[in-house]
């Protein structure tokens, strides 16, 4: 028998099964329950939180043979074949293959034959934003008025391409990345159902791994125990996903923050990911540092557990707000230049990280404005003229002086008027 991987293996089969979409299931429960249900739906979110398992599962629920229904039976033949993927009026189709409006002729003919055996004919259309302008337009008429007996559902990642015209005619079910906490609890369901026993860290690490996608996490899941057995550790863990963990990231703001450049150099080295994903790992753990300096460890806006919080209040307070911000808008910058320049992905991450190995990132505007004030102060105490800033007499050319004058002036301009600018991408 052929091994079924533990996406599809524990893969929702009811709404209740649906976790971390609260609000899109109660959408969907509530249409049903008050027989509103439309013609068209559109399920976006990010990739892994459910889009297509949820649009499945609200077609089972239409032509279950109790509905429609919010708690499709899962018994009688209409969900057993749904289940099983062989439900003759239910088509899904691909877009990303099938994008051309040929394609949509063709549907547009399907679509006025009568369901064979359910209640609807539902078409679930994957990643519709794949469709091509001239396709999207032939579909609009029948989009707008389909017959009775038809439903579709549509799902994307990227509904900002999907035609305004198109989304004006769908009822939009928004899914959202899931929380840490939502996966590793998930997780250890399946850990426990398989009879996994994973080590300290294991199920924290790869719920932070997979960036709110449930599907991401049980992948991960699958190649870990492919890789480390019934007994997974921390190890391992950084072994199948390559080191790019949280310990790693750590260890080069460690470096940052001592200003230890060729520290920097030589961690980059040993991190086993590329340069975007370690961009980001460094985007996300700045971002908790700012959270926790700016609202505090208990903040609900955080994602980490209580261990990581403790960890991270510590540095976030030795850190400072300002040079907090600082990091983060320069490896936002450095993101987009890496996406802007992919072939000179390392250089950029390079120059980035040893620009904020550099003092002058470290000082907080009030020390450079107390600073100055105080130089100010100074000069003016030694200059001849008490009522204020002295200027030099118009015979005295000499360097010196005009050096005292320059020197006196910018240092009482810019400790008057100092401003936090953003720093230049």
């Amino acid at each position: 028998m052929s091994y079924l991987v533990l996406a599809r293996k524990y893969r929702p089969r009811t709404f209740d099964d649906v976790v971390g979409q609260e609000i899109a299931t109660a959408t969907l429960r509530g249409a049903m329950r008050e027989e509103r249900i439309g013609h068209a739906y559109l399920f976006s979110g990010p990739r892994g939180t459910g889009k297509t398992t949820t649009a499945r599962i609200f077609a089972k629920a239409l032509n279950c043979a109790k509905g429609p229904t919010p708690d499709p039976c899962g018994v009688c033949e209409r969900c057993v074949a749904a289940d099983a993927g062989v439900d003759v009026d239910l088509i899904e189709i691909d877009a990303a293959s099938n994008n051309g409006v040929d394609f949509v002729r063709d549907l547009r003919g399907t679509v006025a034959s009568a369901p064979m055996r359910g209640r609807f004919k539902i078409f679930v259309i994957d990643e519709v934003h794949m469709l091509s302008k001239p396709a999207f337009n032939a579909l609009l008429k029948t989009l707008e008025e389909p017959p009775p007996h038809v439903k579709f559902l549509f799902a994307t990642t990227e509904p900002n391409k999907v035609l305004a015209t198109v989304l004006s005619r769908c009822q939009s079910v928004k899914l959202v990345s899931l929380p840490e906490r939502t996966i590793a609890e998930r997780l250890h369901f399946v850990f426990g159902q398989e009879g996994i026993r994973a080590g300290p860290g294991v199920v924290d690490e790869i719920a932070r791994r997979a960036r709110g996608g449930m599907r991401d996490a049980l992948s991960l899941a699958d190649q870990l125990v492919s890789m480390a057995g019934d007994e997974p550790s921390l190890a391992d863990v950084e072994r199948a996903c390559g080191d790019g963990g949280t310990a790693a990231v750590e260890a080069i703001l460690d470096h940052i923050e001592n200003r230890d450049a060729p520290g920097v150099l030589r961690a980059l080295a040993t991190v086993d990911v590329g340069e975007t994903e370690l961009c980001d790992r460094l985007l996300e753990l700045v971002r908790g540092l700012l959270v926790i300096a700016v609202c505090g460890k208990d903040s609900p806006v955080l994602q980490a557990d209580e261990i990581a919080r403790e960890r991270w209040s510590i540095r976030a307070e030795r850190i400072g707000v300002e040079r907090l911000q600082i990091w983060l808008e320069e490896c936002l910058a450095a993101r987009e230049r890496i996406r802007l320049l992919p072939v000179h992905a390392r250089l950029v991450l390079e120059t980035t990280l040893l620009d904020l190995c550099r003092p002058e990132t470290g000082i907080a505007l009030a020390d450079i404005e107390s600073r100055l004030s105080a130089l100010a102060e100074q000069l003016q105490s030694t200059s001849p003229a008490r009522g204020g800033v002295a200027s030099p007499p118009s015979g005295d050319s000499s360097p010196r002086a005009g050096a005292v004058h320059g020197a006196n002036a910018a240092a009482a301009t810019v400790a008057g008027e100092l401003r936090p600018t953003p720093r230049p991408a």
